[in-house]
């Protein structure tokens, strides 16, 4: 029975006792008002933090000369961010306000009046805080998209090599449509599904509210449940938008070959395809029934409705598809799949650019003469001997000059010197903060004083002194060498990770010289952004949680703040949609330093591509990133002009891309094809290489990158850069070089490069073995080094004097119809990273391994041109002809202390009997 005020002189009875009678007394209205000062607080902080960031982020991207590259990224944000929540207040409120009035807020009530108001009030700012705080959700997700908006509206279409557009084969779209487009519009999809819930939960919550203070009657008008069955058909209808989604993802699966395929498989298009389709038209009509509902006396209608699309959606998307797949498909996997592989391998290959590698024979002929090698300079002078980390550590040695300096990494470039091009190997001189000396570690000497590195340490990748030490091409503070560095300072690099200040009152220290007298400049470049101004000073002080930035002294108008200077960090700050090469390098150019930084435009969602690693399934180098080392300013270069991702990013900020034709000249001459893509392009070619799709079905022919000895360890041989002509070309060039074994098994059977050098960049070659003979793999070869008694004897004995031996990368150099493996060998005191290059291992083809002291003297005893170095002995090598001739006079070397050749010679054979009279006792043995 319902309770009214006034009806009989009745009054309702008091069911809520002594809250009943507090209630109309609670302070709610000052609660609230509190309540809503506090929020403001709140919300007024998290906007000036906000601001703050923007405002530093405008005048760093202005500095630079991007101001409408943010510009788009702010304003693009905030117009979704208002977007968003407009749509969303628009929709709840319009859902709240029809509820209520279906709700019939003049209906009878079992409460007293004070308390249906107390009700009513706290119901009014709960539903008011509710909506601003779901506004400012779903505005700050809609913002967050603005890169997925930016791209469907400005989507390019992918091409071919023949510059046709590609269509996928099983719907016909381009690789843009899922790329580009299927993101944003999934995105809208699970946006608007949680508007429908949150407005289905709201309308509920105030049905359930308002029946319930009327006594808990639950005979709902037609009028209430045909607005609610329009929400539930609206959450159906999305379901259904759902399923249209999973219908196009399905050539973006990996099903099919116990998961080794991409793409749709024979299951995919036959049987879940239907089934999707079914459970589209089911989910359509559950929406109709929603509505007609409404019109239904029974709650069974509905809930029947909802149990046939659950049972419905376990037949349809589990049951069919594993029955059709088990009985169908697997009986006869080849001929059912073969469409589906060719597809994945020609997607896979166009994704990776794998369709553009030539494919040659590498005709093995006879063996290499002394003038092949020897005499071949342009092969020989480039021979990388000095490896990376090894060569890191020297530097850090003998070029560091003082403990404040460090060299990060050394990269493997080529330069032209004395007229000929010669491979070198160059490191940046960065500042080390952290080690300053401890009367150092203050502010004004960290961020005013200490600011940048100086100069590069450079050396030939094949020189060394007789100590074991690198040669140098440029050396020193103030850099001294074969080419002028005028600009030295780095005040951009790899490791400078903090925020300095230039041209402040205090000077900069420079470079330190001979006496230690210290040498101080001023800024004079153009990095940085002033602080002339309280309110710059006051940001970059809230931005860095620094204090001094505001009340400084030794700071001036002229004084200028740097911040995100390490160059990937500077170059993902303006370009974040580009992914970067994990190693940007040094560039040495008209008498300034450049970092050269390789930027990538990449995809998880190409159709049929095979996904790797990190999830990306789409790759191309399409920028190269300059950054001056001294202005600290950044150039992004367009280098596939072809590529579909970046011709959309250029549509979205037309500013931010120049074309190759505006890179200086001396700085085009140094780009390198980037390790990082090469390591992926071949992991992926190593099955890819098949296209025949019988071939890649049963797995028969799939390649592996060998493994070698690296400081004692084995690993993956790395790919490394060599200058060689290619065979059957007569000029040299710099090329980037794997090589390949058959899966599970050491022989060689093919190697790939990348061509470095003019109009050739970028291209790709690869160079397979005959089948019908054996060839010893890196594996191998690095096994008759270890079986060699001269070499093992000699590890002995420096293992016996407690030196370490760290065994670099050995380099496979293909050589006119032959191979020549070479592997430098460093040793290394236990208690200082101080290695020094020893020793020089040498195989040509079949011949048995050779060390010796230099690689000259090495491929002259492998020619028998002359005697091997002792045991322990030290070289006096005749240097080689640079006429392209070779002096067949041999020269005999040995070390006053060691035994005479014949003696040594008896020795090794007396050791190679014993051996062999092991070998076959232990062969009786078994």
């Amino acid at each position: 029975m319902a309770w009214q005020r006034g009806q009989g002189g009745q009054t309702p009875p008091d069911i809520l006792g002594e809250f009943g009678k507090m209630a109309p007394q609670l302070p709610y209205r000052r609660l609230v008002t509190w309540t809503l000062l506090f929020t403001g607080v709140i919300l007024l902080f998290i906007i000036l933090n906000i601001a703050k960031s923007v405002y530093t982020d405008w005048l760093w991207f202005d500095a630079l000369g991007y101001r409408d590259v943010f510009a788009t990224r702010i304003f693009t944000r905030l117009w979704l961010f208002f977007a968003g929540a407009g749509v969303f207040i628009a929709f709840f409120w319009s859902n709240i306000y029809l509820a209520q009035r279906l709700a019939g807020r003049d209906e009878p009530s079992v409460l007293p009046p004070e308390t249906i108001l107390l009700i009513r009030s706290l119901t009014r700012v709960g539903i008011f805080f509710f909506m601003i705080v779901f506004a400012l959700v779903f505005g700050s997700v809609a913002s967050n998209q603005w890169e997925h908006m930016l791209l469907f509206k400005e989507a390019q279409n992918f091409v071919d090599l023949t510059g046709a557009a590609i269509s996928d084969p099983l719907f016909g779209h381009n690789p843009s449509f899922y790329i580009f487009d299927l993101p944003f519009l999934r995105f809208l999809q699970t946006w608007f599904l949680g508007i429908v819930l949150l407005l289905l939960l709201g309308a509920v919550a105030i049905y359930g509210v308002g029946y319930s203070l009327r006594g808990f009657q639950w005979a709902f008008p037609k009028t209430v449940k045909l607005h609610v069955g329009i929400l539930v058909a609206l959450l159906a209808l999305n379901v259904t938008w759902s399923y249209w989604f999973d219908i196009n993802e399905l050539v973006l699966a990996s099903r099919g070959l116990s998961g080794t395929l991409f793409g749709a498989s024979a299951t995919d298009a036959n049987a879940t395809l239907f089934s999707l389709r079914f459970m589209m038209g089911l989910t359509s009509f559950l929406a109709i029934v929603a509505v007609a509902s409404a019109f239904a006396k029974h709650w069974q209608v509905p809930a029947g409705a909802f149990g046939v699309w659950a049972v419905a959606a376990i037949v349809a998307l589990a049951i069919y598809p594993a029955a059709y797949q088990r009985l169908t498909v697997q009986p006869s996997e080849l001929a059912q799949e073969t469409q589906y592989i060719e597809d994945n391998i020609a997607f896979t290959r166009a994704a990776y650019g794998l369709d553009r590698i030539e494919t040659r024979k590498f005709e093995i002929g006879e063996d290499l003469t002394a003038d092949d090698v020897i005499g071949n300079s342009e092969v020989v002078d480039n021979i990388r001997l000095w490896d990376h980390r090894p060569l890191r550590d020297t530097y850090n040695q003998i070029q560091f000059l003082r403990p404040y300096y460090q060299f990060v990494d050394v990269d493997v470039d080529r330069y032209l010197i004395d007229g000929r091009v010669q491979q070198v190997m160059l490191s940046a001189r960065e500042l080390a903060p952290e080690n300053l000396p401890g009367a150092a570690q203050n502010w004004v000497a960290q961020r005013l004083q200490y600011t940048h590195g100086f100069g590069v340490a450079m050396s030939p990748v094949t020189d060394f002194t007789e100590e074991g030490r690198p040669e140098f091409f440029l050396k020193d503070i103030p850099p001294k060498g074969v080419m002028p560095v005028d600009r030295p300072e780095i005040y951009y690099g790899e490791r400078s990770r903090s925020y300095v200040i230039v041209n402040s009152n205090v000077p900069e220290f420079s470079y330190p010289t001979a006496d230690d007298t210290p040498v101080f400049t001023s800024y004079e470049g153009d990095g940085g952004i002033k602080l002339n101004s309280f309110i710059r000073k006051a940001a970059f002080s809230w931005r860095f949680g620094e204090f001094n930035i505001l009340i400084s002294g030794e700071i001036s108008d002229e004084s200028k703040i740097q911040f995100a200077r390490t160059v990937p960090v500077r170059v993902s700050k303006l370009a974040p949609f580009l992914s970067l090469d994990s190693d940007p390098y040094m560039v040495v150019a008209d008498g300034r330093l450049f970092w050269v930084q390789d930027a990538y435009t990449t995809a998880n969602r190409y159709p049929y591509s095979r996904r790797i690693g990190n999830g990306l399934n789409y790759i191309r180098n399409s920028v190269k990133v300059v950054v001056d080392a001294f202005h600290g300013t950044v150039d992004f270069y367009v280098m596939d002009e072809d590529d579909a991702v970046l011709k959309t990013y250029e549509r979205i900020f037309p500013d931010l891309f120049k074309p190759l034709s505006e890179m200086p000249p001396s700085i085009v001459d140094n780009l390198r094809y980037p390790e990082d893509l090469f390591n992926i392009q071949e992991e992926v070619y190593r099955a890819y290489h098949v296209t025949d799709a019988r071939v890649f079905f049963t797995q028969e022919d799939l390649w592996s990158r060998p493994s070698e000895i690296f400081y004692g360890v084995p690993q993956r041989m790395e790919s490394y850069y060599v200058n060689m002509p290619l065979p059957g070309e007569t000029e040299a060039e710099f090329l980037l070089l794997v090589p390949f074994t058959p899966l599970n098994k050491p022989n060689m059977i093919a190697w790939m490069a990348a061509r470095n050098d003019g109009e050739h960049y970028g291209e790709l070659v690869a160079y397979t073995f005959p089948r019908d003979r054996q060839i010893d793999g890196p594996q191998q070869v690095e096994a008759r080094m270890n079986n060699d008694p001269r070499i093992s004897q000699q590890f002995t004995l420096w293992g016996q004097q407690g030196s370490q031996i760290i065994r670099g990368n050995l380099i496979v150099i293909p050589l006119k119809g032959s191979l020549l493996y070479v592997e430098p060998v460093y040793l290394q005191a236990s208690t200082l990273n101080f290695p020094e290059l020893k020793r020089v291992i040498v195989v040509i083809g079949d011949r048995r391994p050779v060390m010796e002291p230099t690689l000259e003297k090495a491929l002259r005893v492998s020619f028998g041109l002359a005697a091997p170095t002792p045991i322990g002995g030290e070289i006096v090598a005749r240097p080689i002809d640079r006429d392209g001739t070779v002096d067949p006079t041999p020269v005999p070397t040995r070390s006053p202390d060691a035994p005479p050749p014949e003696e040594l010679d008896q020795i090794i054979e007396d050791i190679e009997a014993l051996l062999e009279r092991l070998r076959e006792f232990r062969a009786r043995e078994n």
